[in-house]
């Protein structure tokens, strides 16, 4: 992401990922914007040329999915970034960064760097996939006014208001099964896990009705069994897979699975009386386990 002064100012952002990570990195980046006094473009590049990396899971732009329009750079800022395809392309960089300054802030490891906005200018280029919710701690109440989904799933499959204590809870399955690089970074939450979670909300709440989201409801349906009422949520899947996230918010309490879908389902929940469980280890890998530690909210229970 990038933030331009001249004609227009605007926070660039290189945007990649599903939703969750689209909206850890819109976050910040609004964040980063609020302070400069400027305005948020994306980067789309990653989701126009899928084989820039072929170990990632193809993705496409969902933020607009909550309203978000994806204001892309001007030619100019384009040139200047060499992500417009154009003749001559190098040279025409070249040219225009004589004039066209540009800062470059790339994420160097996945905890929070507290020096962000004095790294940054209005003209700054983001990339990484800043998930921690310091980085945009101070905005929360804009981000809860701005980040609105803008369609709503069939009432019957919400039934949340009929429910005592609606929990949502979430197995992300997937390409952290399919993909061999997502497996060793992100590993996979056990069942005992979620036996664990239910149990100690059970414990604090009393009667607990889980509501399961997955991306892989055939193994949550074979493996998933916990004494206390289950639905399944079902039919969200491709363009509609956002309204699974619109649902986990309308949820009161959460147990989240190592994932930034579920962890915004959560997050976008604005009651503070809810409870969110989260795994303990967010990534399987030690090194980045331990650079990921601030992942969760202070507030949230680890399991």
């Amino acid at each position: 992401m990038v933030a331009f002064g001249l004609p227009s100012k605007h926070d660039h952002r290189k945007i990649t990922g599903g939703l969750g990570n689209q909206l850890f990195q819109y976050a910040t980046a609004r964040a980063v914007a609020h302070h400069h006094e400027t305005s948020v473009a994306f980067d789309l590049h990653s989701f126009q040329n899928h084989t820039i990396d072929p170990d990632t899971t193809p993705r496409a732009y969902e933020l607009a999915a909550l309203g978000i329009s994806a204001v892309q750079p001007s030619l100019f800022d384009g040139l200047a970034l060499g992500i417009r395809a154009v003749p001559y392309q190098s040279r025409l960089q070249k040219l225009v960064r004589r004039w066209r300054r540009i800062t470059e802030y790339r994420e160097i490891h996945m905890g929070y760097d507290p020096a962000i906005l004095k790294k940054t200018t209005a003209n700054t280029y983001l990339i990484g996939y800043f998930q921690s919710e310091l980085y945009f701690e101070n905005i929360q109440s804009i981000l809860r006014k701005e980040l609105k989904f803008i369609s709503n799933p069939d009432s019957d499959l919400t039934g949340f208001p009929n429910s005592s204590n609606p929990v949502s809870l979430h197995i992300r399955r997937g390409d952290y099964v399919t993909n061999a690089r997502a497996r060793q970074l992100h590993g996979l939450c056990s069942l005992d896990y979620y036996q664990k979670a239910a149990t100690y909300l059970a414990n604090r709440l009393g009667e607990i009705h889980l509501f399961v989201f997955s991306d892989d409801q055939a193994w949550a349906r074979k493996n998933l069994s916990l004494p206390y009422p289950i639905t399944f949520v079902e039919k969200h899947e491709g363009r509609n897979s956002f309204y699974d996230m619109y649902l986990m918010s309308q949820c009161k309490h959460h147990i989240i699975a190592n994932s930034s879908f579920s962890w915004w389902g959560a997050w976008l929940n604005p009651s503070h009386n809810k409870i969110v469980v989260a795994p303990s280890r967010w990534l399987a890998h030690e090194v980045q386990a331990n650079e990921s530690a601030d992942r969760i909210p202070l507030g949230w229970v680890r399991i």
